[in-house]
C-alpha cells in the first residue's frame, strides 16, 4: 500500500510509515520467536517510541488517503 496504482488509488503509506511498520513487523517476529530472550527497557522504550511516532503518522496517512478517494474520515 505504499505504492500508487494510477487510476485506482493512491498510496496509503509514506516511506516513513512503511519503515517504522516493518520495524515493528520485525520486532514482533523476532518476540514471538525467541522464546528465553529477556528484553531490556532500553529496547522496550525504542520500539515504544516507533509505536507512538507510527501512531501520529498513520492517522494523517489514513485521513490523507480517505480524502483523496473522496471519503470522510470519522
Amino acid at each position: 500500500m505504499k505504492i500508487p496504482i494510477e487510476g485506482i488509488r493512491p498510496a496509503l503509506l509514506s516511506e516513513t510509515a512503511y519503515r517504522l511498520l516493518d520495524s515493528l513487523r520485525a520486532f514482533r517476529h523476532f518476540f514471538r520467536h525467541a522464546y528465553s530472550y529477556e528484553l531490556g527497557p532500553k529496547k522496550i522504550r525504542l520500539v515504544l517510541e516507533e509505536a507512538l511516532k507510527l501512531r501520529e503518522i498513520y492517522q494523517k496517512e489514513i485521513q490523507n488517503f480517505l480524502s483523496q478517494l473522496g471519503v470522510e474520515a470519522d
